[in-house]
This record gives C-alpha cells, sequence and structure tokens, in this order.
C-alpha cells in the first residue's frame, strides 16, 4: 500500500519479497503515476519527427528522453517513451479515448516499468465532472 502527499510517496506495507526495495518502489510508483497522468503535451521546442503512421516528438531533459508519439485516424497520443541511455525505462500506452465535457480522455492506460519490471494497467469505467470548491 502507498501513502501520497504532494511529491512524496512512501510505502506503508509491501509484500516480504519486495521489503528491501520498498523505498525505491514507492518512489518509482509515484514517478510513474505522474508519467501516466501529467504532460500529455510535449513541450514547447521538443523536436518532431512526422512518419508515414504517426507523428513523434522528443525532448532531452537531465538525462531523460521522453517521446510522445501520436498515432491513429485521429493521430492522438497513444505512447509515451521514457528512455535513460540506450533502453527505455519505461512506456506508457493510451487506448479507447473518450469524449467528456468538450475533452478527450484515454479510457485505457498500460505503463510498463522495465527498470522494476512491472506494469499497471487502468481501465477508466466512468468520468465525473469536476466539483469547484467542492469537498469529499
Amino acid at each position: 500500500m502507498l501513502e501520497g502527499r504532494g511529491d512524496i510517496i512512501e510505502s506503508a506495507s509491501v509484500p516480504p519479497q519486495m521489503e528491501k526495495h520498498k523505498d525505491k518502489i514507492a518512489a518509482a510508483i509515484g514517478q510513474d503515476l505522474r508519467r501516466i497522468y501529467l504532460d500529455w503535451l510535449p513541450p514547447a521546442g521538443a523536436e518532431m519527427k512526422q512518419k508515414t503512421d504517426r507523428i513523434v516528438f522528443s525532448r532531452k531533459i537531465d538525462g531523460v528522453k521522453t517521446e510522445w508519439v501520436f498515432s491513429g485516424e485521429n493521430r492522438r497520443l497513444s505512447e509515451k517513451r521514457f528512455q535513460k541511455g540506450f533502453f527505455a525505462d519505461a512506456i506508457v500506452r493510451y487506448f479507447n479515448y473518450e469524449e467528456f465535457d468538450g475533452k478527450l480522455y484515454p479510457m485505457g492506460v498500460v505503463l510498463y516499468n522495465k527498470q522494476f519490471h512491472y506494469r499497471m494497467v487502468f481501465r477508466v469505467k466512468e468520468i465525473f465532472p469536476a466539483e469547484v470548491g467542492g469537498s469529499l
């Protein structure tokens, strides 16, 4: 189980075989959640390569190369890749976009963390409107 506040994510409990790596895994999962849900658009100044079936934007910051791949009939974000050195550190894939309140949302997301060898799968069943100033 994870607990998070802002940029700090900690492991409250992990299976015994993961105990010695729990701090690293908590940080990796927190980073992966940010990779999934933040920065859906490439930053200004990102390099662009147009290919037959996709458009790829890339940007290298602090030794990490990030690629945004837009493909499919409507050229939607289909993949983000994060690479250190020669190998991918993580890959996020986005599927089945649906429109809600004039915005597109991926209803399926899969993240592959190559460093720690795990996968996270998200299937969105329903999108709720945000309540401004509301409480939980």
